[in-house]
């Protein structure tokens, strides 16, 4: 989860895993900063968030396309 928060460690230990507070997130993968907002709750149940650099589709959907 740290690596979603833009202020690192010290931005995350501000919050759970279960909160509701909305963030910018960072992609971990490009370190590209989202344009929209995300709730941390949201991020901590599907794992990511929607970016640019990733489809996020899952390999049966991926099989059935």
């Amino acid at each position: 989860m740290i690596d979603f928060f833009q202020g690192g460690v010290h931005e995350a230990k501000q919050y759970t895993p279960c909160s509701n507070v909305s963030i910018i997130p960072k992609c971990p993968i490009c370190g590209k900063v989202s344009q929209n907002m995300a709730m941390i709750n949201d991020i901590y149940r599907n794992g990511s968030f929607k970016c640019e650099c990733s489809d996020h589709n899952s390999y049966p959907e991926k099989y059935m396309a």
